[in-house]
């Protein structure tokens, strides 16, 4: 039997053989898990601050979701707005080549500028998956439609009348007015309210990105474009020959796409507007925005995230030293219990 004089040896020794061995079971937990602990209550002290991190950082990550997002939607309308470039381009160089009604008639500038509209269409009701990028607001429905029966049955121009292709009223060149009329006719998607914007952090103004498609840029393509399809004045017919041709369509269709790509004044249309080249620049400024403010939160969520490790998880290495160390202190003490059940009377007389 233990003897009076070594229970409290003995008590001490279990106790504290207790405490060791609760120890070891929290550090295996440390090393199997990687946590400080699996509660809030381990870490009490840094709970508060670690909350906070946690929020900050889910944040910065729901911001940087939506700085991609709206990126790859910046990325499309620049690579429209490159594509609408294209098409004019390509049409002034045709039209350039084909400056007398005869070349013009040669080389069916009708039906090239028919194909540069379906093109212009495609590229202004571009989508992704939350609706039409050129709509504005109203992003459930394709905004543009530059077909000839939807521009030519709206003023300045008449609808078709029965027994053949309308006459060419009014003549060239446009007014602005009339320019804006067709747009009206074009154009579907919303005219007033908010562009698409972006708020890219806290208390912060938001950034505005999205262009319409009634843009002026726009706007001067495809009447400069109808105006071409319109020099031939048999059109849906085709022309017959170089007689066909209007030459004032064609100049006022080259002054307009002249101004759809630049935006510079014009003799009939004086006033600056922003072209294609300068909506791109536009875009690419917004990008440059986007990308700093992206970087910003990229940052802040790699530091929370260092500190927040700091709080939440254990130094592996240390957890398997200090476990080794309980581990020796354990065995030591099962070893001095031991010694401490031979101490008995018994033991003593013998």
């Amino acid at each position: 039997m233990t003897r009076v004089s070594t229970l409290a040896q003995n008590t001490l020794v279990t106790s504290y053989s207790l405490a060791t061995k609760t120890r070891m079971a929290e550090t295996q937990v440390q090393v199997a898990s990687g946590m400080k602990s699996q509660r809030y209550s381990g870490i009490a002290l840094d709970t508060s601050r670690l909350l906070n991190l946690e929020g900050q950082r889910d944040s910065a990550s729901s911001y940087i979701v939506s700085i991609k997002t709206v990126q790859t939607r910046v990325k499309l309308m620049t690579q429209g707005l490159t594509s609408l470039d294209d098409v004019a381009s390509n049409i002034k160089s045709l039209v350039n080549n084909t400056r007398n009604t005869q070349a013009a008639f040669d080389v069916a500038i009708w039906t090239q500028a028919d194909n540069a509209l379906k093109q212009v269409q495609e590229v202004l009701n571009l989508q992704d998956d939350s609706g039409y990028l050129f709509a504005g607001a109203r992003r459930d429905n394709a905004p543009v439609d530059t077909s000839y029966a939807t521009i030519n049955g709206a003023a300045p121009f008449p609808a078709l009348p029965a027994g053949g292709p309308p006459p060419l009223t009014p003549a060239a060149p446009l007014s602005q007015a009339q320019i804006d009329q067709i747009a009206a006719a074009y154009y579907s998607g919303a005219t007033t309210g908010a562009d698409l914007s972006v708020r890219t952090s806290d208390n912060t103004t938001p950034i505005d990105y999205g262009l319409k498609g009634n843009e002026e840029a726009f706007k001067n393509l495809i009447a400069g474009l109808h105006m071409i399809r319109q020099a031939n004045v048999r059109y849906p017919s085709p022309a017959t020959s170089s007689a066909d041709i209007d030459q004032a369509y064609l100049d006022n269709g080259m002054e307009l796409i002249t101004k759809a790509i630049s935006g510079e004044a014009t003799t009939n249309y004086p006033t600056v507007v922003e072209g294609l080249r300068s909506l791109a620049g536009t875009l690419a400024g917004t990008n440059g925005t986007l990308g700093r403010s992206l970087e910003q939160h990229t940052s802040f969520v790699a530091y929370t995230e260092v500190a927040i490790a700091d709080i939440e998880q254990v130094d592996t290495a240390e957890a398997v030293v200090r476990l080794n160390s309980d581990q020796v202190a354990l065995q030591a003490a099962f070893s001095t219990l031991a010694q401490l059940q031979e101490i008995t009377l018994l033991n003593y007389l013998r």
